[in-house]
């Protein structure tokens, strides 16, 4: 079943990290995140995530596939 996510979205960077642990005054309903960056084991940007991610939902988006080029899939990575 697909869910929809209304409200002001924010793209979560490394740089936001540290504000997700103060008071923001301008709270956002929602996160996107880029998934690839965070499929490695462990690690500081997976520490980070599972910390934020209790607070917000999260939608993911995946860039390395290409879906949208007009390129063939790589199917060989």
């Amino acid at each position: 079943m697909l869910q929809t996510i209304d409200g002001f979205g924010l793209g979560l960077r490394t740089e936001h990290y540290a504000a997700f642990g103060q008071p923001l005054a301008h709270k956002p309903d929602w996160l996107e995140i880029i998934s690839e960056n965070y499929m490695v084991p462990g690690g500081a940007p997976l520490a980070h995530l599972d910390r934020i991610r209790r607070d917000y939902p999260m939608v993911m988006h995946g860039v390395s596939l290409s879906i949208g080029s007009s390129d063939p899939l790589d199917l060989g990575v």
